[in-house]
């Protein structure tokens, strides 16, 4: 098989729930490449599987996690510092991303808009959510997947530095990207809780929670996108049902 990386990009003040994002995900992958936006006088003492680097190009913020895009190849996840991974997680997206010939991005966290319809509010016009703990019982097309629970194969897609402008809203930066390359994003099935968030981690510090109150940014990359319906792309290829 492929070579399979998980990447994830961290920050001050996260090296607990890091731990414990990297412990969860120990054994499921051919190596997790961390990014550090910082380089701490102390450095973590973490498994050998882990190969971490410290803000060789200073701090990217959550852009981080599409940093080893440059040199890796075969399977590509991102994850977050923030979130316990189940057993067998990688597995089941190196399925997901097979079964749609790897021409898919797949993923738990989703978020669907109107396609084509003209938003004036990232936050306020989200059609529907589905978040990374939820159940759900089939795989289903959405319009924007989380990075921090998401897969694709490199041969598909590659980051590249000038591609993500902003170290925030990452997501629907990479939405765009794709979207221009009419690749769709699917959200896949899972039961309840699969992944969890790691207690006492979303801080008021949080990116998300920083950004709340000012959505101009993200609303003008939705509006950018076609966000149109990328589900005929491959008649031949239908919706799955295989919950993990």
């Amino acid at each position: 098989m492929d070579r399979v990386t998980v990447n994830i990009a961290t920050r001050k003040g996260r090296e607990k729930s890091l731990i414990q994002a990297v412990e969860s995900l120990l054994g499921q992958a051919d190596v997790i490449n961390i990014y550090f936006n910082y380089d701490p006088e102390k450095k973590i003492q973490l498994s050998d599987e882990v190969n971490a680097v410290y803000a060789p190009i200073g701090d990217l913020g959550a852009r981080g996690k599409f940093y080893f895009a440059r040199h890796e190849e075969g399977y590509y996840l991102t994850c977050d510092d923030d979130i316990k991974y189940p057993k067998g997680y990688v597995r089941h997206l190196i399925e997901r991303i097979d079964y749609y010939d790897r021409r898919a991005i797949v993923g738990l966290h989703a978020t669907k808009f109107q396609p084509k319809r003209r938003l004036k509010s990232y936050w306020n016009e989200k059609q529907l959510i589905r978040y990374f703990f939820d159940q759900v019982n089939r795989d289903e097309y959405t319009t924007m997947l989380g990075t921090g629970t998401q897969g694709h194969h490199l041969n598909t897609i590659r980051v590249k530095d000038s591609d993500l402008k902003y170290d925030f809203c990452v997501d629907p930066q990479f939405m765009q990207l794709t979207d221009s390359r009419e690749l769709p994003h699917i959200t896949v099935c899972r039961p309840h809780a699969w992944a969890i968030q790691i207690p006492g981690s979303q801080d008021s510090d949080s990116i998300w929670i920083k950004h709340k109150k000012d959505d101009s940014i993200q609303t003008r990359i939705l509006n950018m996108a076609k966000r149109g319906n990328y589900s005929l792309i491959r008649p031949d290829i239908k919706l799955s049902a295989q919950m993990p």
